[in-house]
């Protein structure tokens, strides 16, 4: 039981971090590519498409060790936490940024 709920709550949180990214990728993009390059508004989905895009051509760092259990989630809630702190400190900047334009 503890496993299960230990998933779902990972689960939840990583779709909500996607959907969150997804919505500040996209906001960025409105605010500023749309106004400075004359290109079309991106939507949710397409933002989405630009995220994997762009990250499967990013560097991953890759660990030598094994990491157990424990370590893994511990890994994985922090790198969802990180995500979320990065949109929620480029959504802000980025408006400002659309407003001097």
């Amino acid at each position: 039981m503890e496993t299960t709920g230990k998933f779902a709550i990972t689960l939840a949180s990583l779709i909500t971090a996607v959907i969150v990214n997804c919505f500040v990728i996209m906001n960025l993009w409105n605010w500023l590519a749309v106004p400075l390059f004359s290109v079309q508004e991106l939507s949710l989905n397409e933002s989405f498409a630009l995220i994997v895009l762009v990250s499967a051509f990013a560097p991953n760092r890759k660990d030598n060790d094994e990491p157990s259990e424990d370590k893994l989630g511990k890994a994985i809630f922090k790198l969802i936490g990180k995500a979320m702190i990065r949109a929620a400190l480029l959504l802000p900047i980025g408006y400002v940024a659309s407003l001097l334009i």
